[in-house]
């Protein structure tokens, strides 16, 4: 894919999250998951799901910027984190990630195939690398949450050290 691997991702977050807390900036934590994979690799076959796998890491790497971290997380699901964003640009940064892999069909062996993700944020005005299980866990309930609501849309939550919020979730339906 061109991107990180699990370990060298969970590593970069790590350092995202020793960074954050020296610099007392907020971050936010994304969970990204294919959505229907399952169906796309039944299809098209492992190497058309390959292909998918392509060309989403290469559109949502084109909209983070160079200090950001994005990987892959598991199968068809992506981990990156937005360090020194607000809680709007957090959400920004989701719904820019979302739209920049449903805004236009993929190639995949001759054909043109919509896809989309669903895409989880933990947002967290401080955190600490110790604070790294609870940030994943709580980005992983927000992307259940959008899996949950009818996926292709970003939920939110927000994250106060190693309790999770009560806030009511923050969803941005697909477009259209």
């Amino acid at each position: 894919t061109g991107i990180l691997n699990r370990s060298a991702v969970l590593e970069q977050f790590g350092m995202s999250l020793a960074r954050i807390e020296r610099n007392r900036a907020p971050i936010a934590v994304v969970l990204a998951d294919v959505d229907h994979f399952k169906s796309i690799n039944d299809t098209y076959g492992h190497s058309g799901g390959d292909a998918v796998l392509k060309e989403i890491s290469r559109r949502m790497n084109s909209c983070v910027r160079h200090y950001d971290c994005l990987g892959r997380y598991g199968g068809e699901e992506f981990l990156l984190t937005f360090e020194g964003c607000n809680l709007q640009g957090a959400a920004h940064c989701a719904e820019r990630l979302r739209m920049s892999v449903c805004s236009e069909a993929i190639a995949v062996e001759g054909m043109t195939l919509p896809v989309t993700i669903s895409v989880g944020v933990a947002f967290a005005e401080k955190a600490r690398p110790d604070d790294s299980p609870g940030l994943i866990r709580l980005a992983d309930r927000a992307l259940y949450n959008a899996k949950n609501n009818g996926r292709n849309r970003s939920v939110l939550l927000t994250f106060a050290g190693n309790t999770e919020s009560a806030e009511e979730p923050r969803s941005v339906p697909a477009a259209g």
